[in-house]
């Protein structure tokens, strides 16, 4: 006896209407995995370049200092955008 390999209408159907939560579901995640990569804008974070009560930057933890800079005059930041100076401060600052 020949068995038949047949999807019916309402399967088909249904697995059509599962796509889109499928595709959904992924734009989710790789939106959610873009955000989780973002940093933070430096206005957000009221970083100045200057030390606040004697905090700043290169005694952070987030701080990453320059390492091809001879001066150390910049380096960056694992969670603020753009060059950061290491006598700089915000309020995102955290002990090494």
């Amino acid at each position: 006896m020949k068995k038949h390999n047949y999807v019916s209408r309402a399967d088909a159907l249904g697995k059509l209407a599962m796509a889109p939560l499928a595709i959904g579901a992924l734009a989710a995640l790789r939106t959610g995995a873009a955000a989780a990569n973002n940093k933070s804008a430096k206005s957000a974070v009221k970083y100045v370049d200057h030390p606040v009560s004697g905090k700043k930057c290169d005694a952070c933890r987030f701080y990453i200092a320059a390492k091809h800079d001879p001066m150390k005059t910049r380096g960056g930041c694992q969670i603020v955008q753009g060059s950061i100076s290491p006598n700089g401060y915000c309020v995102a600052w955290a002990k090494k």
